[in-house]
């Protein structure tokens, strides 16, 4: 008689993994884990983002305040803050107030999170059709020669904001 081979009934359903496969498994883990957890743990692109937004939206609400009110609207840019106030009528120089945030009621005034700046400080205003001028000008005889580019450093990364000098557009 021929030798009888034994046959395992479990050896068909056992499952498992191998040593290889659980070694490739965890090294993408810990791939993923080195790119993709710093950026949802690190705030710094939100910061700046947020912050960006934020400077963009109010640099755009100075100008539909002064067109609204027909008034001058004086925008300060700081490293760290950005605050919109009434200009006075002759020129774009003297403080006449804050514009009031409607958000709040306070003073509109913006500050940068920490690790977000502006590159330079600038100042401008609006006159009161929306018009784009330099710190000092003199309405209407004169206006920006040259857009104004204000920009947002911060996770390293720069990003713009521009207001055009002929529409006082931002963007």
């Amino acid at each position: 008689m021929g030798a009888r081979v034994r046959h395992d009934a479990n050896a068909d359903t056992e499952r498992g993994f191998t040593l290889v496969e659980l070694i490739a498994v965890t090294i993408m883990l810990g791939i993923i884990a080195v790119v993709a957890v710093p950026r949802f743990t690190g705030k710094e692109t939100f910061d700046s983002l947020g912050f960006f937004d934020q400077a963009k939206s109010t640099i755009r609400y100075a100008q539909k305040a002064a067109i609204a009110q027909r008034t001058p609207v004086f925008v300060t840019v700081t490293a760290n803050t950005l605050s919109v106030n009434y200009a006075s009528a002759a020129t774009c120089t003297a403080l006449a107030g804050f514009v009031l945030n409607p958000a709040n009621g306070q003073n509109f005034i913006v500050n940068a999170p920490s690790g977000v700046s502006f590159e330079a400080g600038r100042q401008f205003c609006f006159d009161g059709l929306g018009k784009p001028y330099a710190a000092g000008d003199t309405f209407p005889t004169s206006s920006l020669a040259a857009a104004v580019t204000l920009v947002v450093q911060g996770d390293n990364m720069n990003r713009p904001i521009t207001v055009e000098s002929e529409t006082g557009y931002v963007r």
